[in-house]
């Protein structure tokens, strides 16, 4: 048993709670994997905008 795809199962099952975020990736797990810039921004800023609601909520 593999357990999934992700480390949010693994973190999961030992009481931390986690969760899988897409982040805009093309042709994903093939020689042909791409992420457009614009993806990797519009990331980092829900990211950011994450962390900073955990912060000062």
């Amino acid at each position: 048993m593999t357990g999934g795809g992700s480390d949010a199962n693994f973190l999961n099952q030992y009481g931390v709670p986690s969760a899988v975020m897409g982040i805009g990736l093309g042709n994903p797990h093939t020689t042909e994997e791409f992420i457009p810039v614009s993806s990797l921004e519009r990331t980092a800023a829900l990211i950011l905008s994450l962390c900073q609601e955990a912060i000062e909520p």
